[in-house]
């Protein structure tokens, strides 16, 4: 949004908010913006762009980033305790979750 923003040299607090919430559409990314539209026409007031930011980046964070990194914390901290961990226990064939397994592998294994 940044980049969308520096090209179209939108610079206001207001117009970056106003500019953000036009390109929002679809799903949840459009009931969203109606959202944050009709709290401002409500207060009649709209927010600080880095307000605005916050919330985008706290609404739209990857979430199944954080999780994945946790669970491989945890499965890190489960196999040094029982002494499994090294790379030959990680197989295709094996039914352990492996940590050195990418996400998208990690399924499969």
């Amino acid at each position: 949004m940044n980049l969308y923003l520096r090209a179209n040299r939108i610079t206001g607090a207001e117009d970056k908010v106003t500019a953000v919430l036009s390109r929002l559409c679809g799903g949840t990314a459009e009931a969203f913006a109606q959202q944050k539209l009709d709290e401002i026409d409500e207060q009649d007031n709209t927010p600080s762009w880095n307000a605005f930011e916050a919330e985008i980046r706290l609404v739209y964070q990857d979430k199944t980033r954080e999780a994945d990194t946790e669970w491989r914390i945890e499965t890190f901290i489960q196999c040094y305790n029982l002494g499994l961990l090294t790379r030959s226990n990680c197989d295709r064939n094996s039914r352990q979750p492996c940590i050195f397994s990418s996400p998208l592998t990690r399924g499969s294994n």
